[in-house]
């Protein structure tokens, strides 16, 4: 069953021996946490990025004149783009910089490409994908993807793939808060962490 924040919450506060707010508000140790569990994403992303491939991938719907898409809010990177478009699956996407001669030249009004057998596109700020050449005609394609991490807030809120490795940001949160705290072992909480990231890996 998912951890919700409120459990993690209580399982820091356990380690830094302060079962209700004192030194730490529960608004400081809810934010270390979301800190060292985005400390893990990025770790975990650095050896394995398939860890985080989105559940469910997104949909890009090619229209005809527009070569400027927006891409869902949690995504990261690009794993594999397929055309779904009965009739049109040998359709192919390949990355490719928008500098490059052939991207510039598919996005030239003067020119017309129908029915190209492949689509360049770039990636622009994670949040919008840029093809080439311009499209003509509506064109549907499955893009599996690597998925930002998720960031609760709400007590209730889990941390969605993060659930199998939640020991090392409890032990994390803790240890980065007792080194800003009064009293408290920083150092036992930080080896701690390292033994559930040698654990993960």
């Amino acid at each position: 069953m998912a951890r919700a924040l409120s459990t993690v919450r209580t399982a820091v506060r356990d380690h830094i021996d302060e079962d209700s707010a004192s030194y730490w508000t529960d608004a400081s140790v809810t934010r270390q946490i979301v800190r060292s569990a985005s400390a893990l994403w990025t770790r975990i992303v650095q050896i394995r990025k398939d860890y985080f491939l989105s559940a469910t991938p997104c949909t890009l719907t090619l229209a005809s004149g527009t070569f400027r898409y927006a891409l869902p809010s949690d995504f990261f990177e690009a794993k594999l783009m397929r055309t779904t478009t009965s009739g049109q699956e040998n359709v192919t996407w390949k990355p490719s910089h928008m500098a490059s001669a052939k991207f510039i030249e598919g996005l030239r009004a003067d020119i017309t490409i129908n029915s190209p057998s492949e689509f360049l596109y770039q990636i622009v700020a994670n949040q919008t994908i840029v093809v080439s050449p311009i499209p003509r005609a509506v064109l549907a394609a499955s893009v599996e993807y690597i998925a930002l991490p998720v960031e609760p807030s709400a007590d209730a809120d889990t941390f969605g793939a993060l659930d199998p490795f939640l020991d090392y940001v409890e032990y994390d949160a803790a240890a980065k808060l007792l080194a800003k705290g009064p009293q408290g072992d920083p150092a036992y909480w930080q080896a701690m962490a390292d033994k559930e990231w040698i654990a993960i890996l």
